[in-house]
């Protein structure tokens, strides 16, 4: 049996009551769209954070008549149930030709490097893996590569005068944290800067932090750079409290700026600096119109992740809106140029790849600010 049939009860639940809100009595078939990401695990939150950014752009479209009387729905495909295969199998099956997602790096690689890929259009709201820029496929990202946001953060570090830095990443998603640490490195090098440790976490195995920490702080860093997930940094830096003598600045890599991770930290990650990639006191009409309905929605604030999938999913529900008779997904897609999203205009190359700022922010008082440096 495949795997996608012992999704757990809950997934399963919150695939039933997607489709049945999002399902149109009228009109025809409704338009089925994908979105992939994994649902179990320490990153859960971002996929959760996205998912609901993109049920808003779904509902958004329903609410305005859908296209020609059709309603848009979504169908969830879990990666860390199903192998790569399986999950554009079951898609495929569904009648799926647009996918939004996935979210981290090797998904992406793992799914493009998979038979049947070329059929189905991505368009992922956080791949920043660089493997993936300057092909010419069915890849599209409303975000840029690790390059140019490893390199704004050691800038950003190197002009409040950090000169030493240890470098410490998780390594289930190496796609990202590696890419993202060597270019990093290299940037903070030519800027006259040192790395005096390179360590690496096992997520699963809780004596690498304790291991880690006590590396760091012996090293006497200006300060530690963490590549990985939200629960990742958060773990490391109550660890590297706990140390005694000199405590360095903690920063984080985009993809631990999770909103969770002032609660998972707590008083530990305090004053941690982090770019997001949303400006998160924008006074942009489209994103407070968001904010608002997502705060009252959901309960909780947007964060970087569900206004980047929003956009995503404003970008193929575009593309569906323009869609010539006999065109395909693929064409459709890159016909979609200088489309209006929450904070930015959303445009492609032709090879699908895209622009995004970050932003800098820090932890104060249990919540993130904008940081004014």
């Amino acid at each position: 049996m495949a795997a996608w049939h012992r999704l757990s009860a809950g997934l399963a639940a919150a695939l039933a009551v997607l489709l049945l809100s999002a399902c149109g009595t009228d009109g025809g078939q409704p338009l089925r769209i994908g979105f992939i990401g994994s649902f179990t695990g320490g990153g859960h939150d971002l996929v959760i954070g996205a998912r609901n950014g993109v049920q808003q752009a779904i509902d958004e479209f329903n609410a305005a008549g859908g296209h020609r009387g059709r309603m848009a729905e979504l169908v969830l495909a879990d990666m860390a149930v199903d192998p790569p295969e399986i999950v554009i199998e079951h898609l495929r099956r569904q009648g799926v030709e647009f996918v939004i997602g996935p979210l981290l790096s090797g998904e992406a690689l793992r799914l493009m490097a998979s038979p049947g890929a070329e059929a189905l259009v991505f368009v992922s709201p956080s791949a920043t893996t660089p493997d993936l820029a300057g092909r010419t496929d069915s890849f599209f990202r409303v975000v840029a590569t690790t390059a140019e946001y490893a390199a704004s953060m050691a800038q950003r570090l190197h002009a409040r005068g950090l000169r030493t830095a240890a470098v410490v990443r998780e390594t289930t998603n190496p796609e990202y944290s590696q890419k993202w640490q060597e270019s990093f490195e290299a940037r903070f090098a030519a800027l006259g800067g040192r790395v005096v440790v390179s360590a690496t976490l096992e997520p699963d195995d809780p004596g690498t932090f304790d291991a880690v920490a006590r590396q760091v702080a012996s090293a006497g860093a200006d300060v530690a750079v963490v590549i990985g997930r939200p629960l990742d940094v958060a773990r490391l830096a109550q660890r590297l409290r706990a140390q005694p003598g000199r405590q360095p600045v903690l920063a984080s890599a985009e993809w631990g700026g999770g909103e969770s991770l002032p609660e998972l930290g707590g008083r530990a990650v305090e004053g941690a600096l982090v770019q997001q990639f949303f400006d998160r006191d924008s006074n942009a009409p489209r994103y407070l119109h968001f904010a608002e309905a997502y705060a009252e929605r959901y309960r909780q604030a947007p964060g970087f992740v569900a206004v980047m999938a929003h956009d995503a999913a404003t970008a193929v529900l575009e593309a569906i809106r323009q869609r010539r008779a006999g065109e395909s997904a693929l064409e459709a897609m890159r016909g979609v140029d200088g489309l209006e999203g929450l904070q930015q205009t959303l445009q492609f190359d032709i090879h699908g790849d895209s622009s995004r700022a970050a932003f800098p922010n820090r932890v104060e008082a249990g919540r993130f600010v904008r940081d004014g440096e």
